[in-house]
C-alpha cells in the first residue's frame, strides 16, 4: 500500500511541493524539499500507522483521503476531529476530482458527528475550487511568513520571563477576551464562541504546563502577566535549524504594546539558540498583524488556505 501511496504522491510532485512549510530555503531544489517535508513524513507516518486513509473510485480513478485523528481535539470537543492532510490522485480530470470529493463528503454526512479540515496551498488552484464546489467551506487564509538573517538580529530589548503555572489564571482569561474572530476556531461554523474561547484558554494552559517549549509573559514592574506568546524552539531541518512563534494575545486595557514586545523578545531567545529561520503565521485578514511582521522583518513564505466539513454546527 505504502508504494502506491509513494507513486500517487509523486504524480502530483509540482503542486505537493507547495505543502511544505519550508519552500523558502532556496538552497535546496523543490525535489529535495518536496523529498524531504512533504512525502517522507507521509510514508513515516504511514509505517509508523499514525494515518489512515479513505479511498475512493470515481469514474474509475483512485483518490486517496489521507488524515489522521487529533486524539485531544476529538476528546476535548466530543466529537471525531480529523486533520486531512491531503487528496492523492492521479489524472487531470476536474469533474471526476470533484466528483471523488463529493463522495467523501456523503459519507462524511451519513456518519456519526464528525469534523474534518484541511489546509492547502494557494497553488491548488484545482483543488480549491473543487473542495467549495463539492461542499467543503473556507474558514481561514493564512499567510506564512519567516525572517532569515537571525544571528545577526538586533533589536530593542524588553523584560519578559517564562510563564509559571501561577500565570494560568491570568492567560487563561486574556486568551479567551482577546478574541481573534479570523482563526480557525472562531471563524469555523462548527464551534460556537464560548466553545472557541475555551478552546484558546484550554491551549495557552495547557502550553505553560508543557505542551509547547516555551511560553512567556512581561517581566517589567507594574506590569501584570496579562500577555503571552507561545514558543517552540528550533528543530534541524534540512541543515537549518528553524524555530516557531504561535500565538500570541496581550489584553488591549492593562498590557497594550506588548505583542510587539513579546515577539521580539521571542525572536532574540531563540537568536540566543543559534537559530536560522523564525516561522509565524497569521490571517490575511488580520491586517495588523501582518504589517507589524512586516515591520520586524518577516517575509511571506506562501498562502495557504483552511477548509472544512462536517455533519453538524454549534452555531
Amino acid at each position: 500500500m505504502i508504494n502506491t501511496i509513494e507513486q500517487f504522491l509523486d504524480f502530483r510532485r509540482d503542486k505537493l511541493y507547495f505543502y511544505s512549510p519550508y519552500t523558502f530555503l532556496r538552497e535546496h531544489s523543490p525535489e529535495i524539499i518536496y523529498n524531504e517535508t512533504v512525502k517522507k513524513p507521509i510514508i513515516d507516518a504511514f509505517e509508523k500507522d499514525e494515518v489512515h486513509y479513505m479511498e475512493i473510485n470515481t469514474a474509475g480513478e483512485q483518490h486517496f483521503f489521507i488524515y489522521k485523528k487529533l486524539k485531544w481535539d476529538s476528546e476535548y470537543f466530543g466529537f471525531l476531529t480529523y486533520k486531512l492532510l491531503l487528496i492523492a490522485f492521479k489524472h487531470n480530470n476536474y469533474t471526476i476530482l470533484r466528483n471523488s470529493i463529493l463522495e467523501f463528503v456523503r459519507i462524511i454526512k451519513s456518519n456519526e458527528k464528525v469534523h474534518y479540515y484541511i489546509e492547502i496551498p494557494s497553488e491548488e488552484n484545482i483543488l480549491i475550487q473543487a473542495l467549495g464546489e463539492a461542499g467543503f467551506r473556507l474558514v481561514e487564509t493564512r499567510l506564512n511568513m519567516y525572517i532569515d538573517k537571525i544571528p545577526t538580529y538586533t533589536t530593542e530589548r524588553y523584560k519578559v520571563r517564562r510563564a509559571e503555572l501561577s500565570d494560568i489564571p491570568n492567560l487563561r482569561r486574556v486568551a479567551a477576551e482577546m478574541r481573534n474572530p479570523y482563526d480557525r476556531a472562531h471563524s469555523d461554523i462548527v464551534y460556537n464562541d464560548e466553545i472557541a474561547d475555551n478552546y484558546l484558554a484550554d491551549y495557552v494552559e495547557q502550553s505553560v504546563k508543557g505542551f509547547t517549549d516555551l511560553v512567556i509573559v512581561p517581566a517589567e514592574e507594574g506590569v501584570p502577566p496579562d500577555a503571552f506568546l507561545t514558543i517552540n524552539y528550533p528543530t534541524d531541518i534540512l541543515g537549518k535549524k528553524i524555530a516557531k512563534l504561535l500565538v500570541i494575545a496581550a489584553s488591549s486595557r492593562t498590557c497594550k504594546g506588548w505583542a510587539k514586545k513579546l515577539n521580539l523578545e521571542g525572536i532574540i531567545r531563540l537568536k540566543e539558540m543559534g537559530t536560522d529561520y523564525v516561522l509565524v503565521n497569521t490571517q490575511s485578514s488580520n491586517k495588523q498583524s501582518v504589517q507589524n511582521l512586516l515591520h520586524k522583518g518577516f517575509l511571506l513564505s506562501g498562502v495557504t488556505h483552511v477548509f472544512s466539513v462536517s455533519n453538524f454546527s454549534m452555531r
